[in-house]
């Protein structure tokens, strides 16, 4: 299996961490929450009230990962 580059290292490490993640799609729709899941073409959310939100990659607009806490480093 070839080695992850780009966004999906960052995906795979923010899935790792299960720190709080922002998504911004393309229609202008914002999700938060942790990422549970993830493949090729989809990442999965665990946003607000228990609910799985699966956003397609190439609808995602932009992406971060909320700051670790200094206690954390």
């Amino acid at each position: 299996r070839p080695a992850l580059r780009g966004h999906d290292s960052v995906i795979k490490a923010l899935q790792a961490s299960k720190r709080k993640v922002y998504v911004e799609c393309l229609s202008g729709t914002r999700y938060s929450g942790t990422i549970v899941g993830r493949d090729k073409y989809t990442m999965t959310v665990l946003a607000q009230f228990d609910n799985r939100v699966i956003i397609f990659k190439h609808s995602i607009e932009s992406f971060y990962g909320e700051e670790k806490k200094n206690s954390e480093v």
